[in-house]
């Protein structure tokens, strides 16, 4: 799996998945992101990245036209790309820890839902406890009784809303499995959290630490990112 992340922002993008992510892959991954670097409202300055052989020459040059800079992070020095590195844990222990991923399409379903809860709901202690897309807002006051919890990958993610007195019907976003709630929600009332399943819950799963990283089917591949 290839993603970006926006430093300034916390934004996810993930580009893709694939099980040969060789450098002819990647490097259109790079050419459709760079597309869409125009539509942004301050440009991109850094780009980067790890020394894998699967970014080659060709990756640099798509951003070079872009005039961003490509900066490569010293041999074995993860900590020298730490926001990228934390979304990988976050990932892993928020999501595949828990799913067993059947095959590409499954996997990209999953992380669709995934970035789209983490983009627009859940809270980031970098950025003051808000979210990406909402980065800015000033939050609308929300009473207790009003806050409903809306279910994400069948009970794996929770987001909470609060209602506002007209509302009566809230569409379900992709991943959802909760329905029947208001048109629209104040943004981050009172926030949203990817909620720990319970000591119990744990026990009944079974959970096996490392998982993700035993099983080839959920580990991630090497990863760029940008700001």
């Amino acid at each position: 799996m290839l993603f970006f992340i926006e430093i300034g922002t916390r934004r996810i993008r993930v580009a893709g998945a694939t099980r040969n992510p060789d450098s002819a892959w990647v490097t259109q991954q790079a050419r459709n992101l760079a597309s869409s670097l125009d539509d942004r409202e301050a440009p991109v300055r850094f780009l980067i990245h790890d020394r894998d052989s699967k970014f080659p020459g060709s990756f640099d040059e798509v951003f070079a036209t872009e005039d961003v800079e490509v900066i490569l992070t010293p041999i074995r020095a993860p900590s020298a790309n730490p926001f990228a590195e934390r979304w990988v844990r976050s990932v892993r222990r928020e999501l595949l820890d828990w799913t067993l991923v059947l095959g590409r399409r499954h996997l990209n379903r999953l992380l669709q839902a995934y970035v789209e809860h983490y983009n627009s709901h859940r809270a980031h202690r970098g950025i003051d406890l808000a979210a990406p897309d909402v980065l800015g807002r000033d939050p609308s006051p929300v009473h207790p009784k009003e806050i409903h919890r809306r279910e994400l990958l069948d009970g794996l993610i929770h987001e909470y809303h609060g209602l506002r007195r007209d509302d009566t019907e809230l569409p379900t976003p992709s991943g959802s499995t909760n329905q029947g709630f208001g048109k629209h929600h104040a943004d981050l009332a009172t926030g949203s959290s990817s909620r720990r399943r319970g000591r119990r819950q744990r026990r009944a799963a079974g959970r096996e630490s490392g998982r993700g990283e035993s099983d080839p089917r959920l580990k991630l591949g090497k990863l760029a990112f940008y700001h």
